[in-house]
């Protein structure tokens, strides 16, 4: 599982690491509007880990995602568990409620696309809404792609995906941009009086100002 906070990937946790105790151990460590990201395996009621011998979120945990978002690939947790997580306060969740269909080999490559379309759209500062529009318009550019290469089982199986995605919640929800840092207060006792009177703006318009002055004298000389 990984926490994002801003865009930039915060907590990474894989394999072993992947508990329910770090897990939640981690969510409180975390801001709101933070996105959980989960590509391991679910059920209707449980993101599951350490090959099913573990639940990291289930309907008595599904709380934790208050005020923040949830993207998983997670089978099935489109039916119950990811609802929940909006009742409890999530604030958008995507998820599944069939199985994800995936092939390896020629075809993994479509699959592996549908699987992070809306993750890279929403990482792009999209919205919810707008990241499941991109997922619909490029899976039926594979279904066509596919059906020209006389691969229709598999076209099958992107519409299967396509089909089984919930989108649940404020589809309007974005993964906030950073906060701007403040700038570093000038030393010049001039130009913090021209800060304090009338604000960085004039007087990074007088700098340039200046630097073009500064520029054209040099050029003369």
């Amino acid at each position: 599982m990984k926490i994002y906070e801003f865009r930039e990937e915060l907590i990474h946790l894989d394999k072993d690491l992947a508990t329910r105790t770090n897990v939640e151990e981690s969510l409180k460590e975390t801001l709101e509007n933070a996105l959980l990201i989960y590509y391991d395996h679910g059920m209707e009621t449980c993101l599951s880990a350490q090959w099913g011998q573990d639940c990291v979120f289930d309907l008595s945990n599904a709380s934790l995602t208050k005020s923040k978002m949830v993207y998983t690939l997670a089978c099935l947790s489109g039916k119950s568990l990811l609802p929940r997580m909006v009742v409890e306060g999530a604030l958008t969740a995507w998820g599944y409620d069939r199985v994800f269909g995936f092939c390896i080999g020629t075809y993994e490559k479509y699959f592996e696309t549908q699987a992070n379309c809306g993750l890279e759209n929403l990482l792009d500062g999209k919205a919810f809404d707008e990241a499941k529009k991109a997922f619909f318009e490029r899976s039926y550019e594979m279904v066509d792609e596919l059906d020209k290469k006389g691969a229709s089982p598999v076209a099958d199986q992107v519409i299967w995906n396509l089909e089984s995605l919930k989108v649940l919640g404020d589809l309007d929800t974005k993964i906030p941009i950073p906060p701007k840092k403040p700038p570093t207060p000038p030393t010049c006792p001039v130009s913090r009086a021209i800060v304090a009177l009338f604000g960085y703006r004039t007087l990074n318009a007088l700098r340039k100002m200046r630097n073009r002055l500064t520029s054209k004298n040099h050029l003369r000389t």
